[in-house]
Formats: C-alpha cells, structure tokens, sequence
C-alpha cells in the first residue's frame, strides 16, 4: 500500500486527500488471508460518507491490476459523497468503468515502484489484457450475470 501511496501522491496530486482518507480511516481490506473470498471490489458506505476497497492480495501483478481499477471507482465514491441526493452519485455500470479503467491508465509512468525492472513487462501484458477486451462486446443482464460475445 506504500507503494500505491506513493504513485498516487506523485501522478495524482489532486487525489492525495482521497487516498490520505481511504488509508486514515482504514478502508481497504486488501491483505490475502486462507478463508477470505477471491477477487477485488469497492463498497459504498453512505452512513460513513465512505467507499471501502476489498481485495484478497496474492502476490502477483493482478494486485496491482485490482487495486489501481479498485481505486478508480472509490475516487468516483469520494469525490460524489457529500451529493445530498445519493442517487445522482449512482452511476450506470458502463459510466462506472470509465473511471477504474481510467486510473489504471493514469498510474503507467509509475509502475517502476511496482515492478522495478520488470516494468514495461506488466505494461505489456496489460495493454494486450487491454486489447483482447476490445475485441468482445460486453453487457450486464438484468441479474448483474456479465455476458461477452465475440466479436466476428
């Protein structure tokens, strides 16, 4: 989480006070444990005015992939919290990704700090990760089930 901080407090100025909140207040639960659920998500606290970031960290790059995309949506969490009409900070599911996808991208020139040397190896693979999503249609269902097509 170190190392986060510092891509954020060097690429992102103007998001130093959302992540200085998110770490003060203990909003993330990142660290992997045995009986804890895979993946990565963030929550919305409205009693707490809060976002709240779970992951299960494993030691691979997909920590890193989690936490920045992770982060993308909490800073849309942080920044809309203080809207006295909650529903105007509900977004749709497609506007959602705009800002996770987003800080993945932002937080490039800073992933030395992540991955030393091996840097422009995750770049790599993410751009590709990247790509391949490009060649498929995405939707939601009406039960939140994701469903992909590909593209012909």
């Amino acid at each position: 989480m170190r190392q986060d901080r510092k891509c954020t407090v060097n690429c992102l100025r103007r998001q130093r006070n959302f992540f200085d909140f998110m770490m003060e207040n203990e909003l993330f639960d990142v660290l992997g444990r045995k009986t804890k659920r895979q993946g990565g998500y963030m929550t919305y606290i409205p009693n707490f005015k809060s976002p709240f970031i779970f992951a299960n960290f494993n030691g691979t790059s997909g920590d890193v992939d989690v936490i920045t995309h992770e982060c993308g949506h909490a800073f849309q969490g942080y920044l809309l919290r203080d809207e006295e009409i909650r529903e105007f900070a509900d977004i749709t599911m497609e506007t959602a990704e705009i800002h996770s996808m987003s800080m993945e991208y932002f937080t490039y020139n800073w992933m030395e700090l992540f991955f030393g040397d091996r840097k422009d190896d995750y770049l790599k693979m993410h751009l590709e990760d990247s790509a391949r999503l490009s060649h498929t249609d995405v939707w939601w269902t009406s039960s939140s089930t994701l469903c992909t097509k590909n593209r012909r």
